[in-house]
């Protein structure tokens, strides 16, 4: 299980993909009102809990911990003050030293939190046998990152004039976009964006967007759309589409390019800007490799509006079905649902995995 809250709670979404890639083994986002406000405890001696905190001072994270201990979990801490109370009551702590952070959005502490659980996850797969092969790579990180950075300045001074921009400084709204590992980067982004503008921005899936969400995003609504990930390509492309279709300004970040976007950059009618940064990273680490800039062209031609149908009397209503019919509609409706009944196995936890974490 993991646990957190505010940019903690993004990082454990992260640890929740990170481990299940990693393990093969169910990891739930553990809630703590249910402890906290209801009093329902659901740590087993099966499980291990990640408690994520930059402050470790949080009482609920320290109350989640609490009862890991007391249900016989194994529990970490993930936080950056190694005397908090949510340090002195986990078994093991992951002090994550990133320093103090001297302002509201916590961006060492997150960054940090990533890195230690990727470190944590990668432990604990060889300790079960199964493949890390994709973090062999962690250790270049530091490098790669400063990179990263020093081509930030850059990228961001040629891009300032673009017009997206302008629609992010004077808008008060934004959506923000990624799957997969990307996903808590998108609520993480988001929050960043509240916290720092007071801009109403919200991070969605990419597969969420389209489920009505989607509704919200027009030419007076930037998006930001995070794409480093060959396996979430497809669904990020599809959330493009839809944006372009509606004349969303957007910003697309990417390390593997959208379908779609090389054909929109050639076009004269679109804007780039593009930034070297390092090489690509390990999937559960390319975020920290942002590499261009993309603002989607508006739709070529509008539909103009249909003028308002002139009040007429609404229709009349359907007449009901006799009710034998109605009847016989809720039992088929009825016998579906139990041909279709989900089934009750669950796969077996693997129980060395508690076994595997460090100490």
């Amino acid at each position: 299980m993991v646990a957190g809250r505010g940019t903690s709670d993004h990082a454990a979404i992260y640890a929740r993909y990170l481990l299940e890639h990693a393990l093969g083994v169910p990891v739930a986002l553990a809630a703590a009102s249910l402890l906290t406000q209801y009093g329902i405890e659901s740590a087993s001696p099966q499980s291990a809990l990640l408690a994520f905190s930059q402050s470790g001072a949080g009482p609920d994270m320290i109350a989640l911990v609490e009862s890991a201990k007391r249900r016989g979990a194994y529990s970490i801490a993930l936080t950056n003050d190694a005397n908090s109370g949510l340090a002195a009551a986990a078994d093991a702590t992951a002090y994550l030293d990133a320093g103090p952070e001297r302002a509201v959005a916590a961006t060492k502490t997150y960054i940090a939190e990533l890195i230690s659980v990727a470190l944590i996850a990668a432990a604990a797969a060889r300790a079960v046998g199964r493949d890390a092969a994709w973090a062999n790579e962690i250790e270049a990180l530091s490098a790669r990152m400063q990179a990263s950075l020093d081509a930030a300045s850059s990228w961001i001074a040629s891009a300032a004039d673009a017009p997206v921009f302008g629609a992010l400084l004077h808008g008060n709204r934004a959506l923000v976009v990624g799957r997969g590992f990307e996903y808590p980067n998108a609520l993480e982004l988001a929050l960043k964006l509240r916290e720092t503008t007071a801009m109403f921005a919200d991070g969605y899936s990419a597969a969420d967007l389209l489920h009505g969400p989607i509704a919200s995003a027009n030419a007076e609504v930037p998006t930001i759309v995070l794409s480093t990930d060959p396996a979430t390509e497809k669904s990020i492309s599809g959330s493009l589409e839809r944006l372009r279709a509606v004349s969303a300004p957007t910003v697309c970040w990417y390390t593997v390019v959208p379908s779609g976007v090389a054909e929109w950059r050639r076009s004269k009618s679109s804007r780039c800007r593009r930034a070297r940064v390092a090489p690509s990273v390990p999937p559960s680490q390319r975020s920290l490799a942002w590499r261009s800039l993309r603002r989607l062209p508006r739709a070529a031609a509008s539909t103009p509006t249909p003028p308002r149908a002139s009040p007429r009397s609404p229709r009349p209503s359907s007449p009901l079905a006799p009710r034998e019919e109605r009847g016989s509609a809720r039992r088929a409706a009825s016998g579906a649902g139990e041909r279709n009944r989900w089934r009750q196995a669950l796969p077996p936890l693997i129980d060395s995995a508690r076994g595997g974490m460090p100490p």
